[in-house]
Formats: structure tokens, C-alpha cells, sequence
């Protein structure tokens, strides 16, 4: 499985998304945004705000993105 914010898995921090084909999760640390790429096409289909979230909080676990404790 691909560490947090490598640019092959799921979730890769703050990083553009590479258009590979894969879903990828990525979030905006400075809008705290929560950005979803679900076709792997380069662009987000979907995108949350979280207000109380920095990227520092987040890691990857065994592939579903959690909150690091």
C-alpha cells in the first residue's frame, strides 16, 4: 500500500492529481478543502470543507483515509 502522500495512492496530501486512472483524495491545507477524484481524470468530483481539520491531522490507513489520534 502507498505511504501518505505518495502520488500513487489514495490519498496523496497536498498533491495535484496525476491522472492515472486511480482514485485519489488530496486536501488544501490553506481553504481546507477535501478534494476527491474519483475517475482518476485529473479533475475533483467532489470536494468537502473542513473547517477544523489540518493537513498535519491526516494519514493514510491500509488504503481508507482517517484521522491521526
Amino acid at each position: 500500500m502507498p505511504r501518505s502522500g505518495s502520488d500513487d495512492g489514495p490519498f496523496i496530501g497536498s498533491a495535484a492529481f496525476n491522472g492515472k486512472g486511480q482514485c485519489q483524495v488530496r486536501f488544501d491545507d490553506k481553504n481546507r478543502l477535501l478534494e476527491i477524484d474519483l475517475d482518476g481524470k485529473k479533475r475533483a468530483e467532489m470536494a468537502f470543507t473542513l473547517t477544523s481539520v489540518k493537513l498535519a491531522d491526516m494519514r493514510d490507513n491500509s488504503g481508507w483515509l482517517s484521522w491521526g489520534g
